[in-house]
């Protein structure tokens, strides 16, 4: 399991690995989603608060078709570049780039139109590996403090090596 459900409060459900690359965050930048970029059961957990909203994070892996994570971080920036230019930003929907963040992570903030907000964090792990962490939620305050979400998705991800990577 990637995120420990013990180490937040207020967690009303936890799942593993079954909501493959979809982590909350990227609230309507589909091409931002890690789900494009995961292979089939990619380690992930998928927190929900209930009402105050969802949380998770997945280990993006690409090393098995020799794709390093320099190349999918790089593609995943240019599409977020793309729905922050999009005509979708004139009917309300927004997206910002993260600037607290740790060195090497990217990041943004997204809003919906209807109120739905998220943070979406790329954290590169290894030459291979990239984690995407995340939360989604209508409610004025984020249902988990992002810091700490990184950090026990950054320790959680220790257990899932690289898988065969090449050259």
């Amino acid at each position: 399991m990637l995120l420990d459900r013990a180490a937040f409060d207020d967690v009303e459900d936890a799942s593993h690995d079954t909501w493959t690359g979809n982590v909350p965050g990227p609230t309507w930048c589909d091409s931002m989603a890690p789900g494009g970029y995961t292979i089939a059961h990619s380690p992930g957990t998928v927190l929900s608060f209930g009402e105050r909203g969802l949380a998770g994070a997945v280990v993006v892996d690409r090393s098995s078709d020799g794709i390093p994570a320099e190349r999918v971080l790089a593609f995943i920036e240019e599409q977020a570049d793309v729905c922050t230019d999009s005509s979708v930003r004139a009917r309300g929907h927004d997206i910002e780039p993260l600037t607290d963040l740790d060195e090497g992570e990217v990041g943004w903030s997204t809003r919906r139109n209807d109120g739905e907000w998220g943070e979406y964090v790329l954290v590169p792990l290894d030459e291979w590996r990239l984690l995407a962490v995340g939360f989604s939620t209508f409610a004025d305050e984020a249902p988990v403090d992002r810091d700490v979400l990184v950090a026990e998705a950054v320790e959680g991800a220790g257990q899932f090596p690289a898988s065969a990577a090449r050259g």
